[in-house]
């Protein structure tokens, strides 16, 4: 990426983008040396990230792993998913956002990847629209996103969460916040089924 864009920005990100990153990645598989479908791999990161609200993708955050043993490579898992789930908000903020939902759309709205469309885009990837518009480039990973949004069994992310509560830790993970989490993050799938659907 430094290489291919001037002036690279590592410290704001400010030249961070997806287009660069699909031209990186469409050279790679014409080389034969990535081992895995990279329209797939961050259309699910793209999801993943607007899913549990990621503000934090940069261009430290991925990264390729390349094989000891000759000139392939994939794209590491996703990592450092940690400016996600509410984080930052206090326990009134977290009941005020459950009880006004215009307190609740706000927050939804202002969600961004950590990257631009393309290089010339002053404002970042906006969460949902950013899936959408992906979708619209590779139009064979919607239906795959779809697929995993429908697998997102409630019951299951709320006993996860639940059992999160249970470690005896100097800032536990709380009732309340396991709670406001299952609910950010069933209503943030909600809005990617509809986006994605329509």
């Amino acid at each position: 990426m430094q290489r291919r864009i001037p002036d690279y920005d590592r410290e704001k990100g400010k030249r961070h983008n997806l287009s660069t990153i699909i031209t990186l990645s469409r050279v790679l598989e014409r080389g034969g040396w990535l081992s895995h479908d990279w329209r797939l791999y961050w259309g699910l990161g793209l999801c993943f990230d607007a899913l549990i609200g990621n503000t934090d993708r940069h261009q430290e955050n991925w990264g390729l792993i390349w094989a000891e043993d000759g000139p392939t490579a994939r794209f590491a898992p996703y990592f450092d998913n940690g400016t996600s789930l509410g984080h930052e908000l206090q326990p009134e903020k977290m009941q005020r956002m459950v009880r006004d939902p215009n307190e609740f759309n706000a927050y939804l709205r202002r969600g961004e990847h950590q990257m631009r469309w393309s290089l010339g885009d002053e404002r970042r990837l906006p969460s949902i629209q950013g899936i959408v518009r992906y979708c619209e480039h590779f139009p064979e990973i919607r239906p795959i996103l779809i697929e995993r949004l429908v697998g997102v069994c409630e019951d299951e992310l709320v006993a996860m969460l639940h059992n999160l509560t249970r470690f005896d830790l100097p800032h536990p993970f709380t009732q309340q916040r396991a709670e406001f989490v299952a609910f950010l993050t069933l209503r943030r799938r909600e809005r990617l089924l509809q986006a994605l659907e329509n």
